[in-house]
């Protein structure tokens, strides 16, 4: 009983400062990248994020039509685990993408017929 008066002035006094005795655990925010696609060239904004919630925009700065596809490489260089996708973009159009992504390296590539081949595919590191 002694000791509790003490702590119920003290947690009073650190309520009235705005204050709390455990403080909540803030998420980081989001990293983020934005694409310019033309023909036929995918440009980051940055070429390195960090793991965890990652938004992606692209913007179609060309006359064709273009989307982008994301998949994290293995050691080796081949895709493994999830795809992600952003839908196929008309020219002026802005598209957005939320994911989770850990570690690694990630190939990005327009799926349109022929266009990764012209140049069109990129690589994100992920740290």
């Amino acid at each position: 009983m002694t000791l509790r008066l003490p702590l119920l002035l003290l947690t009073a006094l650190l309520a009235v400062a705005g204050l709390t005795l455990v403080r909540p655990v803030e998420a980081a925010a989001p990293s983020r990248v934005f694409i310019t696609a033309t023909e036929h060239h995918l440009g980051l904004s940055r070429t390195s994020v960090k793991a965890g919630t990652l938004i992606v925009q692209m913007r179609n700065q060309g006359e064709d039509l273009h989307d982008v596809q994301l998949v994290r490489l293995s050691r080796t260089g081949r895709a493994t685990g999830r795809t992600y996708r952003m839908r196929t973009l008309a020219p002026g159009e802005l598209g957005e993408l939320t994911l989770r992504v850990r570690a690694g390296r990630y190939r990005l590539t327009c799926t349109i017929a022929g266009h990764a081949r012209m140049g069109m595919r990129a690589t994100l590191r992920v740290r």
